[in-house]
């Protein structure tokens, strides 16, 4: 019969619902403990006795309050403990119980001296009240039934200070195993780790080898989708590893050097494909498409306004030399610089890569004045120095002014002057007068597309070395540098337009497919057009000069330096995945498991339905029967042939084949005389047998 163990109570009844085992859990067992005594010697009496006696021990209903149980139920929860019995001290102002005692009244000439009577001791009256608040940390802690009916107590908040901005951290393995080995419920245990890695996503388990207590601790949460279950395992620090490392041009392989150089994990190409595949690409897609469409907006703004579009193309390819297998083409606006469309082409499709410029600039001029509405809002395009592109524009877009890159005429110009300035007599032009030839050259362009203005340079000094015009230096330069074609192609040169920044995500040292192209140049363009959006609004500014070796001019040029670019693209991608990843019903691995098991089930009805149930006899797949001898009775409702009947059709199937005819002739001279006594050859038999089971529908063949 159940007892309670509680010293104070010793209920007995038959009933076992109305007790509770007592637990054998820590810190649980000491809390129970501590609960059902008054004092701290009664707690060991009942640990003794509870210790050493045998069978189970028990503790009624009375001593837990409705919120030990599951609500509905009388089974009590894994936290429960029993109400105390130890009577908490009690804090108030003390009263003092003291009066002043009387004044004495008598001769006050009198010599006798009166003594003043004694202070009585004050009485001290400590009032029933619970511990308050301010002193639950350093009073004797209160259960947590206690604190449950304590409606004014509200525990501390936390505090987190100096966190740093940072989403992840780099943590050694020593500190890791230190912070997990100790346990959180008892201060005594140490926990049994389990890791487990997936990419750069790492999971512990913690098992405490003193209390029992289990807990699970990730460095990443878990990406979900919107049916979560407990099967998904992707985490968030790999969605984001791929989507920092292919937003920065980065790539695997340079990801991966780098962290094994540093001593991290690193991640397999299939994962970081699949990754991209499945979250990256159809992200950018969409922050790209949303993008442009602010751009077209405002273009489309402009032009109800009366403005036209003007825009400058530029093509690159994906190596080096004429072998090039992909063109990507741009058109920017010459105006704010903002990329606008971009074309990619295979040279299969031209039939070689020498072709592939003049398509893409085609394509992307009707892809452009689709999205603006027509060609007449397109007042000028700018591209590279190339007599096809020249005349394809005045056939199929004579509407259109079409002007020359500078940056390539310059050039030509430049080089024209070193290649002809390399005799004695034309030292003085290549030391005076070759950097003046293209700075006037410069300055003869106008940025707002006219073709001349006047020259800005001031008066030359009176001692000038001057070009005599009939000399040979002057007639040098009129036969090469001076030529007609390169003042004729001045009058349509105008600015520059991009073309390097694309390489950085797409180098020409790798070799990608046509989605890697399109992911790489979604990217390169939305990275343009943050760089122009950040100084157009001021956000970027320019701080300093840096130096660097000009080649081409043999010295050193400066450049501008500016503030590091917000970016804020790179973060709308990785929040897009995280979205792409929540709107998934099920998990990519998943949908791929299904769909592979549908397709088995397809191939299987389909082998099904086109295998015979009487296989052809030279099928190589057929087994032979496990018992040879065995003949199935056949389904056959027609008569049986005789055996005269059957050899018969063994003559006659002998007889259209020439092979079959010559080995039958050979076996009947040589077993002469055999056939009325039915003692067949092999092969005979073997004819035999197969028209005999051809007749029985057998599925499988007698081999005799």
């Amino acid at each position: 019969m159940p007892v309670c163990v509680s010293p104070t109570c010793k209920k007995f009844s038959a009933d076992r619902g109305l007790f509770h085992q007592f637990t054998s859990r820590e810190p649980f067992r000491s809390q129970w403990l501590t609960a059902l005594t008054v004092d701290d010697s009664s707690k060991a009496s009942l640990d003794v006795t509870l210790s050493t006696k045998p069978g189970k021990h028990y503790v009624c209903v009375s001593h837990f309050d409705d919120d030990s149980f599951i609500a509905g139920t009388r089974i009590l929860k894994k936290d429960a403990i029993p109400m105390s019995q130890r009577i908490s001290p009690s804090y108030s102002t003390p009263t003092v119980s003291y009066s002043p005692p009387p004044t004495p009244r008598g001769n006050l000439l009198s010599s006798t001296p009166v003594a003043r009577p004694l202070r009585p001791p004050p009485s001290f009256r400590l009032a029933e009240a619970s511990i308050p608040p301010c002193c639950r940390c350093c009073c004797k802690k209160e259960t947590a039934a206690e604190m449950k009916k304590d409606a004014n107590w509200t525990p501390p908040s936390p505090k987190i200070l100096n966190l740093p901005k940072a989403e992840y951290f780099l943590v050694s393995k020593a500190s890791l195993l230190e912070l997990l080995t100790g346990c959180n419920s008892c201060t005594s245990g140490k926990n049994d780790l389990s890791f487990s890695e997936d990419a750069h996503a790492l999971t512990c388990a913690c098992k405490c080898t003193s209390c029992g207590e289990a807990s699970k601790w990730s460095n990443s949460p878990v990406l979900e989708t919107s049916n979560a279950s407990s099967w998904e395992k992707l985490r968030k620090v790999n969605v984001d590893m791929v989507t920092g490392s292919a937003c920065t041009a980065v790539g695997t392989a340079r990801l991966n050097n780098l962290l094994s150089a540093v001593g991290l994990n690193t991640v397999s190409k299939r994962t970081f494909h699949r990754h991209k595949n499945e979250y990256l690409l159809p992200a950018v897609k969409e922050v790209f498409t949303k993008a442009q469409d602010v751009i077209f907006s405002r273009i489309k703004e402009g032009i109800s306004k009366g403005g036209k579009l003007r825009v400058a193309g530029d093509g690159s390819f994906d190596t080096r030399g004429y072998s090039a297998e992909w063109c990507r083409y741009f058109l920017v606006d010459a105006d704010t610089g903002e990329a606008l469309v971009h074309v990619l082409m295979n040279k299969k499709e031209t039939g070689s890569s020498g072709k592939l410029e003049m398509p893409c600039l085609k394509k992307a001029i009707e892809i452009l004045a689709e999205k603006i509405g027509g060609l007449q809002y397109i007042d000028s395009v700018v591209t590279d120095r190339h007599p096809a592109i020249f005349a394809m524009m005045k056939a199929e877009f004579p509407s259109i002014k079409h002007h020359y890159d500078p940056w390539h005429y310059f050039r030509n110009l430049t080089m024209n002057l070193l290649k002809n300035t390399k005799t004695l007599y034309m030292a003085q032009v290549k030391a005076t007068w070759s950097g003046i030839i293209v700075r006037r050259a410069c300055d003869a362009v106008e940025p707002s597309f006219t073709l001349f203005k006047k020259c800005l340079h001031a008066p030359p000094p009176p001692n000038f070395p001057y070009i005599q015009r009939d000399g040979r230096a002057f007639k040098n330069l009129e036969a090469h540098v001076f030529t007609v074609k390169n003042i004729e192609d001045i009058k349509h040169v105008t600015c520059e337009s991009l073309s390097s920044l694309a390489w950085r995500y797409a180098p020409k040292d790798f070799y990608f497919d046509r989605m890697g192209h399109e992911l790489r140049t979604m990217m390169a363009m939305q990275h343009w057009n943050e760089l122009r959006k950040d100084e157009a609004e001021g956000t970027r500014t320019i701080t300093g000069k840096k130096g660097y070796f000009n080649h081409t001019l043999k010295k050193v040029v400066y450049r501008n330096v500016k503030t590091p670019a917000r970016n804020e693209w790179r973060d709308n991608v990785r929040r897009a995945c995280y979205k792409i990843r929540a709107s998934l019903e099920t998990t990519p691995y998943t949908t791929e498991k299904k769909a592979k098991l549908e397709e088995e089930k397809l191939k299987e009805t389909w082998n099904l339905a086109n295998t015979p149930k009487v296989p052809h006899f030279a099928d190589s797949n057929l087994e032979e029967s496990d018992d040879e001898d065995e003949v199935h009775p056949s389904h056959d409702t027609t008569p049986q042939q005789s055996l005269d009947e059957i050899l018969e059709e063994v003559r006659i199937l002998m007889e259209e084949d020439d092979e079959a005819r010559r080995q039958w002739q050979l076996r009947q001279e040589e077993d002469e005389g055999i056939w009325p006594n039915f003692h067949l050859s092999a092969f005979t038999l073997f004819i035999l047998s197969c028209t005999y089971a051809r007749q029985q529908r057998r599925t499988k063949f007698i081999v005799v």
